[in-house]
């Protein structure tokens, strides 16, 4: 599934897409190479309907998770292969 909307960011125009991705090809975002240990101890066990969708960046075939590194490792632990993502073209 793919839905796709302008929205306005800091005076540029970026085309954010809501796509399922696979887990398998996200990645960190620069200086964040892991989620934080405590916050994903006081999650408990990851539900995906009850949280948002992680925001990634893309540039080509490559996705950068800007937002999302606990949901991330929550869905990794709980045996999930996909996420729910807004994906925007970096820039």
């Amino acid at each position: 599934m793919q839905l796709t909307r302008p929205v306005c960011e800091q005076e540029t125009l970026a085309l954010e897409r809501l796509i399922v991705l696979p887990l398998a090809i996200l990645e960190p975002a620069d200086g964040r190479d892991h989620a934080d240990p405590a916050k994903i101890e006081r999650c408990g066990p990851f539900d995906p309907e009850l949280y948002a969708p992680i925001i990634v960046e893309t540039s080509g075939n490559r996705f950068w998770i800007m937002d999302g590194m606990t949901r991330v490792e929550l869905a990794r632990r709980a045996g999930l292969a996909s996420l729910l993502a807004k994906v925007y073209d970096r820039q």
